[in-house]
């Protein structure tokens, strides 16, 4: 069976800094998980791949192609 993996993308309504969390979950694969929240913290997705024993990849979005490259990490 392959690794869970957990798709999110940078929130295109919130800045760095703003105390707001900057990612919006997006899909999960080979997982049952379940999550409540629509937004989420980096600290928040690291600790839920890290209990699964997942991955997480954050998605490219339009708004930062231009300013600056988002990579596609794997925890």
């Amino acid at each position: 069976m392959a690794n869970p993996t957990l798709f999110v993308r940078e929130r295109t309504d919130v800045e760095r800094g703003s105390k707001q969390p900057r990612f919006a979950f997006i899909a999960s694969v080979n997982t049952d998980l379940r999550v409540k929240a629509q937004y989420l913290r980096t600290k928040e997705l690291e600790q839920i791949a890290q209990h699964i024993g997942g991955e997480v990849v954050y998605m490219k979005t339009d708004k930062h192609d231009d300013e600056r490259e988002i990579e596609i990490a794997k925890e």
